[in-house]
């Protein structure tokens, strides 16, 4: 599990063996990803980090991956992808 809030990625809330990662975005995001594929699950608390991890996850050999959120929250970062690229391009 990755956070940015220590309390509440700690294990007083999730038991020893899983494995808890506390640290800035920018820092939980620079790690290397598992070896192994695994599951992923976007559930931070706001557009912005979301996208920050799904721009940083999306290309990862996960067996799945998603993101908890709204259709607004969805459509929001579609189009915040779009205009990246069409800037890039």
């Amino acid at each position: 599990m990755f956070d940015d809030r220590p309390a509440l990625a700690n294990h007083g809330l999730f038991p020893e063996d899983i494995s808890l990662q506390v640290a800035t975005w920018d820092e939980l995001l620079a790690l290397e990803p598992p070896k192994e594929p695994g599951f992923g699950l976007i559930v931070t608390r706001g557009h912005r980090h979301d996208a920050l991890v799904l721009k940083s996850w999306i290309r990862q050999p996960f067996l799945f991956l998603g993101m908890i959120g709204s259709a607004r929250k969805a459509r929001t970062i579609f189009e915040h992808f779009v205009e990246e690229k069409n800037r890039h391009a």
